[in-house]
């Protein structure tokens, strides 16, 4: 019997109980293993050749910033952290500068790039990958 397969008995003979330990959902929910923020805005930066200064810019009162080089990168990285960390949005956005709104417009937009541009779908592919070992 492996460590899978071990169960956990509760209660008396009459009130038994079964739980199944299922350690890769227990890890999951501990975030052992989970990219931190710092680390996926590191791989996005490299990957994107975008300083981490522009990506950690303040984006308020810029125009256009949510489209240029920077906002790419930030809508790379809040995709991404949104899909293999099990961080709340405000985890992800404060990284950033983001508020949550700021953090749910990225994930859409995100989405959205993902569909138009195969250049950005294949780096968040990768990424995705390189993180879960599977395709999103």
């Amino acid at each position: 019997m492996n460590a899978l397969d071990r169960h956990m008995m509760v209660g008396g003979a009459h009130n038994r109980f079964r739980f199944k330990i299922d350690v890769v959902e227990v890890a999951n929910r501990l975030e052992i293993g989970s990219p931190t923020m710092d680390e996926l805005i590191g791989e996005v930066s490299e990957e994107t050749g975008v300083s981490r200064e522009d990506i950690l810019a303040d984006a308020k009162g810029r125009r256009g910033a949510h489209t240029g080089r920077g906002g790419r990168a930030r809508n790379a990285i809040v995709w991404l952290a949104y899909r293999v960390t099990r961080h709340a949005s405000g985890a992800i956005g404060r990284p950033l500068g983001l508020t949550d709104n700021a953090v749910r417009r990225a994930i859409a937009d995100a989405d959205l790039m993902r569909k138009r541009e195969p250049a950005f779908e294949e780096l968040t592919n990768r990424l995705h990958v390189q993180y879960m070992g599977a395709r999103p």
